[in-house]
């Protein structure tokens, strides 16, 4: 679960993080809960799941079989994921997608998947992921914009159902992959191109982190 504090003044919405030693501060305010979402994301009302087929780009690939135009958790194979970086482990590094036509990305998710559980510190996860990583957007894919900028990202969890409404989670899927928070993405352009820069991760006991999927929210053109 999470909070976000709202507090509107002269007409203006500010938003911040409540602190329950501030207590007059926050008395006031309007706490607004969002379960299984990042810190103050609130969607807007057109806003949706994006289920459009792209084109995967990426700075390097260490597996014959990247995934580049399924969007779904399961359809990873739970070893290579859909990318991995070459050499496996290294960063920085960075992923995406390129579509046929604009897109405008407010909410952003990623999946991560490993083959055991096993290969995970304490052999227990989420584990093999990204930590810190830029969300960027281009249209020439030459001069990238930073959108969101993340940094010691933990806001992953093991998946128990797939947020793609046609799609099943199998059940020897339970306990291997591991989906991030939605999280709030300030962008009010439409881009062809988003890709996720990654400066450092969280590895598998062998040094490994993996993208399975990138998962996109907003509208299309």
């Amino acid at each position: 679960m999470s909070r976000i504090a709202y507090h509107l003044t002269n007409g203006t919405v500010s938003r911040s993080l409540p602190d329950p030693l501030e207590r007059a501060l926050y008395q006031d305010h309007l706490i607004v809960h969002r379960f299984g979402e990042a810190w103050g994301y609130l969607p807007r009302q057109d806003d949706g799941l994006l289920l459009v087929e792209g084109t995967l780009i990426m700075s390097s690939c260490s597996t014959y079989w990247p995934l580049a135009n399924d969007f779904c958790i399961a359809g990873t194979d739970g070893i290579n994921g859909s990318w991995v970086p070459q050499p496996p482990g290294s960063t920085p590094q960075y992923v995406g997608v390129r579509f046929a036509s604009p897109l405008r990305v407010t909410g952003f998710q990623f999946s991560c998947g490993v083959r055991e559980l096993s290969v995970c510190p304490y052999a227990t996860g989420p584990c093999a992921y990204p930590s810190t990583f830029v969300l960027e957007a281009s249209n020439d894919e030459a001069l990238w914009t930073p959108l969101l900028a993340v940094t010691d990202y933990r806001a992953m969890r093991v998946a128990t159902a797939s947020p793609f409404p046609d799609e099943r989670m199998e059940d020897y899927e339970l306990g291997r992959i591991f989906l991030s928070d939605l999280m709030d993405v300030p962008n009010d352009a439409f881009f062809l191109a988003y890709r996720m820069r990654i400066e450092a991760a969280v590895t598998d006991l062998f040094g490994n982190y993996n993208v399975s999927e990138l998962i996109f929210h907003g509208q299309h053109s």
